[in-house]
């Protein structure tokens, strides 16, 4: 038995669909969770944040903020009544709208592609001539 179905067997002994899906989108401390996932980009978002403002926040901060509020205040009722599928569709392309927004900040900007190239450590010469 490992130890995530460890923990939820002695969380839930008489576990019911419902309490499958809690543990699974919205436990807050099981590693594979939607919200556990959630708040571990948050974190490792506002650790690279290069510039951190107080100001207005960007489409990205937005969207960061709003996806962990949403998964992390639900309740499972709530999930349940509007539509499981449809929640997690909207999840899905929520982080794919989030995907876009960190890859344009951090892997294709200007700023990266202005960047000069770096040299090469050994030299382009040919290299010496050793016939015997």
């Amino acid at each position: 038995m490992t130890g995530d179905h460890y923990r939820f067997n002695t969380a839930y002994p008489d576990a019911t669909p419902k309490q499958v899906v809690r543990f699974l989108l919205l436990d807050p401390i099981f590693l594979r969770s939607v919200r556990y996932c959630l708040q571990g980009i948050s974190d490792t978002l506002q650790q690279i944040q290069q510039h951190p403002s107080h100001d207005t926040p960007d489409d990205r901060d937005c969207l960061r903020g709003q996806l962990l509020a949403r998964w992390s205040y639900v309740r499972i009722d709530n999930l349940i009544e509007a539509g499981l599928h449809e929640a997690i569709d909207q999840l899905q392309q929520d982080l794919n709208q989030l995907h876009s927004l960190i890859q344009t900040r951090y892997f294709t900007s200007a700023d990266l592609r202005s960047t000069p190239p770096i040299p090469h450590a050994r030299s382009h010469r040919s290299p010496p001539d050793v016939s015997v």
